[in-house]
């Protein structure tokens, strides 16, 4: 999967700008002086598309650096990458806290990074936080998770896509979460062999000669499809990829009779 160029520009995978200098005291000198104790700010820019990622490896290393959730602001910024080294250093973490940042991380609340961390950073002292369903956080979380949850289905079920030319499908949809990208990844790896573009409020999702392109363009044919009559000239009826278990791609494309 690769971002659009036009929108994407090499940087590292977090970008964190430091605030205020370190608080140690390494000298008795320095220990007699009047100290302000103030948390050092790290912003972290996160890119739009492969965030989930991006989100793992910036909260594993704000997490080895020992950075407080306090001082931390996360920001979706196009000049961030989506790619980046994981750290050498692995961390325990319950895999019931990965499967629900994974899906967490495709709401449309701004502060689904924060909650996250601060629920990351309790897990290392709290491994059984998960368990207590009556924790307001965990429950605001599981709430999220439950909406992407649901978006992502809607999507699966309302998705059509209609031929726009030879073996080139196009389906328009308006979700109600961030789930453009993992809708597309699931219809890339199911139908690897099929052209298609998805066009969303959100950007764009093209799938051409197996390779997938995520872009935050809104293609100028998103509002066409919103604002006029599906064409009557349309010979090939739309295809619906998650209605058809058991049936082939080809048997879909067929011109009605």
């Amino acid at each position: 999967m690769r971002v659009d160029p036009r929108f994407h520009r090499e940087s590292p995978p977090f970008t964190m700008t430091s605030m205020s200098k370190s608080l140690h005291l390494n000298t008795m000198e320095e220990a007699d002086a009047p100290l302000t104790v103030l948390p050092a700010a790290h912003v972290v820019h996160l890119p739009p598309f492969g965030v989930d990622a991006a989100w793992r490896a910036a909260a594993r290393r704000l997490l080895l650096a020992g950075v407080v959730p306090d001082a931390v602001s996360w920001q979706i910024s196009l000049e961030a990458s989506a790619h980046g080294s994981e750290a050498t250093v692995r961390l325990r973490v319950p895999q019931t806290f990965l499967a629900l940042a994974n899906t967490v991380v495709w709401h449309r609340r701004p502060e689904r990074f924060d909650l996250l961390y601060r629920l990351l950073w309790r897990l290392r002292r709290e491994p059984a936080l998960l368990e207590q369903g009556m924790d307001p956080a965990i429950a605001g979380l599981r709430g999220m998770e439950r909406s992407v949850q649901k978006c992502l289905a809607s999507c699966k079920r309302n998705l059509r896509l209609n031929a726009v030319g030879a073996r080139q499908f196009e389906g328009h949809l308006v979700p109600n979460q961030l789930t453009l990208e993992p809708l597309a990844r699931h219809i890339a790896s199911r139908y690897a062999g099929l052209n298609w573009r998805i066009l969303t409020p959100d950007g764009t999702a093209d799938h051409r000669d197996g390779e997938l392109t995520l872009s935050t363009e809104i293609h100028q044919g998103f509002e066409r499809a919103t604002t006029q009559a599906p064409s009557r000239d349309l010979r090939v009826r739309p295809v619906d990829l998650f209605s058809v278990a058991g049936l082939s791609v080809s048997s879909c494309l067929v011109d009605p009779e």
